[in-house]
């Protein structure tokens, strides 16, 4: 009885929630944790058993111990081999410095019976990342084929903003690209913006996302003619375009961070000139392109 009673007022069995925290992560921290505490690791949870919460959100890692205060540990300037051992301390270290519980006394009420919940999740569990709002600041680099086969290339400045699955995009930016027809050469410039919602998800490292949204702006035609034989005079026209947009496309990091995407969309108004009798350029129609971006998550 004696030495039953002096386990009991040793230091209480550990239990370790994880909640999006990478499998890899978790799997070397119960590695670690095994080692530091030794038999006072357990899997499954007993009734005098520390609980210890630890959420992982963009590098930063949220450490709670059953009530205490939560202890936030960052390790996004911590180099990637060292980082899990760093979060393995921390967590030992705030875990010895609580109080050892008051030993058990006889109880003289019956326990009240709480209301059924359900029941916390296995240590070995990797619960999804909250949803948590965030905005992300990106330049992008844009190459567009219009209905005439005609290309242009250019760059914007893109906002997003809002937390997993549903978010918002904001992107302004300008294009330009030359094309010759016949007798002449035709200059095109865009300045466009787009606006649309995002719906993202991640499987490990690698993010993918889809955009469905409304694209337009001002389009720009100028006509010269190649050579003072030809007998032509050079034009320009200027309209405005839009319409509607889907793209689809995945990305890599947040500090910073990269993304690929494909864009295509229809426009019924256009931007139009006549290069000769037989020949048209356009900005508008269909249209597909490619958006590649370099951002960083504010």
């Amino acid at each position: 009885m004696h030495h039953a009673r002096a386990a009991s007022e040793g230091p209480p069995p550990v239990i370790v929630v994880f909640e999006g925290c990478e499998t890899a992560r978790v799997q070397e921290l119960r590695r670690l944790l095994q080692v530091e505490l030794g038999p006072r690791f357990l899997k499954e949870p007993t009734e005098q058993t520390r609980r210890i919460h630890v959420r992982c959100d963009n590098g930063v890692a949220s450490v709670t111990i059953d009530r205490q205060p939560t202890r936030e540990v960052d390790l996004r300037q911590v180099k990637p081999e060292v980082a899990d051992r760093v979060l393995t301390l921390a967590m030992v270290e705030q875990l010895n410095q609580l109080p050892l519980p008051r030993p058990d006394t006889p109880k003289t009420k019956p326990r009240t019976p709480k209301p059924a919940t359900s029941p916390a999740p296995p240590s070995d569990h990797v619960a999804p990342p909250n949803p948590s709002s965030s905005s992300r600041l990106a330049l992008v680099g844009a190459l567009r084929e219009w209905p005439t086969s005609t290309w242009t290339l250019g760059g914007a400045v893109r906002l997003t903003h809002g937390g997993r699955p549903l978010g918002l995009l904001i992107e302004g930016g300008a294009a330009r690209g030359s094309e010759r027809v016949g007798p002449g050469a035709v200059t095109l410039l865009t300045v466009d913006g787009r606006v649309g919602a995002v719906l993202s998800g991640h499987v490990e490292r690698t993010e993918f996302f889809a955009v469905a949204g409304i694209r337009g702006g001002l389009g720009y035609l100028q006509g010269a003619p190649t050579s003072l034989e030809s007998g032509m005079a050079g034009r320009s026209v200027a309209g405005g375009w839009g319409g509607p947009t889907i793209g689809v496309g995945c990305g890599l990091g947040a500090r910073p961070g990269v993304s690929l995407e494909l864009e295509g969309g229809y426009s019924p108004w256009a931007v139009r000139g006549q290069v000769a009798p037989e020949n048209w350029l356009s900005i508008g129609g269909i249209w597909a392109g490619t958006n590649l971006t370099l951002g960083w998550q504010l």
